[in-house]
């Protein structure tokens, strides 16, 4: 077995230099905030306030079947995926969540 195989952030960032450059941008609306006794607190946004687009701004959708799907917390904006397939939208399979330093070490730019 290999040292790294249990550090998941090097997996990852093995995963992401394996799949460059099918990468995909994760935006985020705007922060909200719900009132409490002790002052405002932000609300995590919901699965499908966030749009995901590819390089050349093509909105893409997780497939349904993705691992990925639903999740709406993701603390990098990247991801890459494996597969794009064009059914009835544009889904990305396979998705994984991808640090900027392992896109910028071993992709090219962001």
């Amino acid at each position: 077995a290999n040292r790294n195989a249990g550090k998941a952030k090097v997996v990852a960032a093995a995963i992401a230099a394996g799949l460059y450059p099918n990468v995909v941008q994760a935006q985020l609306p705007d922060d909200k905030y719900a009132q409490v006794a002790a002052g405002a607190v932000p609300i995590a946004p919901h699965a499908r306030e966030i749009h995901f687009r590819t390089e050349q701004r093509e909105r893409v959708f997780v497939h349904p079947r993705s691992v990925n799907f639903g999740s709406a917390d993701f603390y990098n904006t990247h991801l890459v995926y494996y597969k794009l397939a064009h059914t009835s939208k544009p889904f990305v399979h396979d998705v994984t969540l991808a640090s900027p330093f392992a896109l910028l070490l071993f992709g090219g730019r962001l």
